[in-house]
Protein backbone atom coordinates (compact mmCIF):
# COMPACT_ATOMS: atom_id res chain seq x y z
CA UNK A 1 0.00 0.00 0.00
CA UNK A 2 1.03 3.56 -0.30
CA UNK A 3 2.81 5.66 2.09
CA UNK A 4 2.07 9.56 1.72
CA UNK A 5 3.28 12.84 3.78
CA UNK A 6 0.90 15.27 4.53
CA UNK A 7 2.59 18.86 4.86
CA UNK A 8 0.37 21.39 6.80
CA UNK A 9 1.36 24.94 7.28
CA UNK A 10 -0.26 25.78 11.13
CA UNK A 11 -0.36 29.24 10.23
CA UNK A 12 -2.26 29.14 6.87
CA UNK A 13 -0.05 31.12 5.16
CA UNK A 14 0.34 33.91 7.62
CA UNK A 15 4.14 33.04 8.09
CA UNK A 16 5.17 33.97 4.55
CA UNK A 17 3.38 37.25 4.83
CA UNK A 18 4.11 38.72 8.08
CA UNK A 19 7.51 36.88 9.57
CA UNK A 20 9.53 39.30 8.02
CA UNK A 21 8.09 42.31 9.12
CA UNK A 22 7.59 40.79 12.54
CA UNK A 23 11.23 38.61 12.62
CA UNK A 24 13.68 40.29 10.48
CA UNK A 25 13.81 37.00 8.20
CA UNK A 26 11.77 35.18 5.86
CA UNK A 27 9.69 31.93 7.49
CA UNK A 28 7.77 30.13 4.80
CA UNK A 29 5.45 28.12 6.81
CA UNK A 30 5.17 26.76 10.68
CA UNK A 31 5.05 23.04 9.27
CA UNK A 32 2.88 20.33 10.88
CA UNK A 33 2.99 16.65 9.33
CA UNK A 34 1.33 13.55 9.22
CA UNK A 35 1.12 9.67 7.45
CA UNK A 36 -1.21 8.62 5.18
CA UNK A 37 -1.75 5.12 5.08
CA UNK A 38 -4.25 2.52 3.97
CA UNK A 39 -7.13 5.18 3.89
CA UNK A 40 -6.35 6.61 6.83
CA UNK A 41 -4.43 9.53 8.37
CA UNK A 42 -2.25 9.77 11.23
CA UNK A 43 -1.75 12.68 12.97
CA UNK A 44 -0.44 13.88 16.56
CA UNK A 45 -2.93 15.76 18.15
CA UNK A 46 -1.91 15.76 22.14
CA UNK A 47 -1.32 11.73 20.63
CA UNK A 48 -1.48 10.30 17.71
CA UNK A 49 -5.27 9.80 16.46
CA UNK A 50 -6.11 8.09 12.89
CA UNK A 51 -8.65 10.08 11.20
CA UNK A 52 -10.55 10.62 7.54
CA UNK A 53 -8.06 11.99 5.71
CA UNK A 54 -8.42 15.74 5.26
CA UNK A 55 -10.82 15.75 8.17
CA UNK A 56 -8.32 16.83 10.59
CA UNK A 57 -8.80 20.64 12.06
CA UNK A 58 -5.63 21.37 10.19
CA UNK A 59 -7.42 21.80 6.90
CA UNK A 60 -6.13 20.74 3.68
CA UNK A 61 -2.55 19.47 3.51
CA UNK A 62 -0.37 22.46 1.39
CA UNK A 63 1.40 19.51 -0.17
CA UNK A 64 1.10 15.32 -0.31
CA UNK A 65 4.71 13.91 -1.07
CA UNK A 66 4.81 10.06 -2.07
CA UNK A 67 7.29 8.13 0.22
CA UNK A 68 6.92 4.81 -0.83
CA UNK A 69 4.97 1.91 -0.73
CA UNK A 70 4.91 -0.93 2.64
CA UNK A 71 3.24 -4.47 3.01
CA UNK A 72 3.04 -3.50 6.66
CA UNK A 73 -0.24 -4.56 7.71
CA UNK A 74 -2.47 -2.18 10.16
CA UNK A 75 -3.12 -2.70 13.87
CA UNK A 76 -6.99 -4.20 13.43
CA UNK A 77 -5.73 -6.69 10.65
CA UNK A 78 -2.98 -8.05 13.00
CA UNK A 79 -4.64 -11.47 15.43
Amino acid sequence: MDVHLLVYDLSQGLARQMSQGLLGFQLDAVYHTAIQLDGREYVYDGNIVAIRPGSSHLGQPMQKLHLGTTECRCLAELP
